[in-house]
């Protein structure tokens, strides 16, 4: 296979708009896809298998840092009523609150999968 061909069909089936977007994805450099690229001779299956190795570890490093992320480490809670006492919150983060309360409190409601252990 032509580095070229393998270049275009990856950058299509990743969806990449830019050289950027893809060597990020594969986990390449600029300079190794841009070698690619000049060569006019076939890809070996080592420099193919290589370049699938590459991805499936820069895949494994984004998702390690890009999904889950603390909002918060330790934080104290003591729980506290409602506004109307109609039920109890984990931690006062309501106008009374200072400034540090209400944004964490403002960052969790956007949050998915709060755990508090």
């Amino acid at each position: 296979m032509k580095a070229m061909e393998l270049i275009e069909a990856l950058s299509k089936k990743l969806e990449t708009n830019s050289q950027i977007e893809l060597v990020s994805i594969l986990g390449v450099t600029v300079g190794t896809l841009n070698n690619w690229k000049n060569r006019d001779e076939d890809l070996s299956p080592l420099q193919v298998a290589s370049a699938l190795a590459k991805s499936r570890s820069a895949a494994v490093r984004k998702a390690q840092l890009e999904t889950i992320q603390p909002i918060v480490e330790l934080y104290p809670i003591d729980k506290c009523s409602s506004a109307r006492n109609a039920i109890w919150l984990v931690f006062n983060g309501g106008a009374s609150a200072g400034l540090y309360a209400r944004g964490l409190k403002d960052a969790l409601e956007k949050s998915y999968g709060i755990y508090i252990l």
